[in-house]
């Protein structure tokens, strides 16, 4: 039983909820997707993002540990950065990089480089081994859109270049789960929330 956490459930993310305004807020769009959030109330984002995440995927796949369960992550930077030679070449995983996240841990990373008139919009996709630490809560505590994926079932490879719509639509279809941190990083508590078909996310407010 879940005791030390505050669930809230969402049937569908297109309604009114309990748990946000998707649309308005996280311009996501999701059309009978239902959605399951869990928060530490007296854990900060930066503290408690990490842990959050990964007890919410051991009870997602009904594991005790998750050696050898990876997990896809996709991050788009908020700033516009400039089209130069710099940012050219070094693309997403070199940016994070120069923040002290170690990219290193992180398989199979592709960046993609949007040009718009005010410069560059950065964002890629890579692999996480959820038996590794650290990770996901530095991605989590550097930026506000980090978006991870998951799936009980070896879903196809979805092409995120397409935009983030279309690859959490692809991966709804394919029965896989969207996790994301709510909220803001000074606020004193930490959410993070799945996104998923009713039946995929069910088991996150079980007992």
């Amino acid at each position: 039983m879940i005791t030390n956490v505050f669930l809230r459930y969402a049937e569908d993310v297109s309604t009114a909820n309990d748990i946000a305004d998707f649309y308005s807020r996280y311009s996501i769009e999701g059309i009978n997707i239902s959605a399951v959030s869990w928060e530490f109330t007296k854990q900060t984002r930066r503290d408690g993002s990490e842990e959050l995440l990964k007890m919410m995927i051991k009870k997602l796949l009904s594991v005790n540990d998750l050696e050898g369960a990876e997990m896809r992550v996709v991050v788009e930077l908020s700033a516009v950065q400039p089209d130069s030679a710099i940012v050219n070449h070094k693309k997403l995983w070199g940016l994070l990089q120069d923040r002290g996240i170690n990219v290193d841990k992180v398989s199979d990373k592709i960046s993609f480089l949007q040009k718009q008139n005010d410069g560059l919009r950065v964002s890629g996709t890579g692999i996480i081994d959820l038996s590794q630490n650290g990770v996901i809560g530095s991605l989590i505590n550097t930026e506000i859109s980090v978006y991870f994926s998951i799936s009980r079932y070896k879903f196809k490879e979805i092409d995120y270049g397409k935009g983030r719509s279309h690859w959490m639509n692809e991966t709804w279809k394919e029965g896989g789960v969207v996790f994301f941190a709510l909220g803001f990083f000074d606020e004193p508590s930490c959410e993070i929330v799945a996104m998923g078909n009713k039946k995929e996310v069910r088991n996150l407010i079980a007992d």
